[in-house]
């Protein structure tokens, strides 16, 4: 999957794959970046489980609004997304 984030493209299945779980991979940008891309519905860990299917769609919308409604701003102390990533359609797919 191509994706932008800030002016920058990558091919997401170029980049290492550093950790995987229910929602994510986790890929490696550089040396102190990595970004969280949320699995698609069409990801090969949800083949033939029409729940987890469901599940990744209805995520997908979710944070099309809540990562962009995130608050700024927050102490140090509190881990938040760094930049959103987006797909050649516009969607949120992810964030560093």
């Amino acid at each position: 999957m191509k994706i932008t984030i800030g002016t920058q493209q990558f091919e997401t299945n170029r980049l290492p794959v550093i950790g995987s779980g229910g929602e994510a991979d986790i890929l490696r940008l550089n040396n102190t970046t990595v970004l969280k891309l949320f699995k698609p519905p069409t990801h090969s860990d949800y083949v033939g489980n029409a729940h987890a299917i469901k599940a990744a769609q209805e995520r997908i919308l979710l944070h099309q609004k809540k990562l962009i409604a995130f608050p700024k701003q927050l102490p140090f102390e509190v881990l938040a997304p760094n930049e959103l990533s987006y797909d050649i359609k516009g969607f949120i797919r992810g964030y560093t």
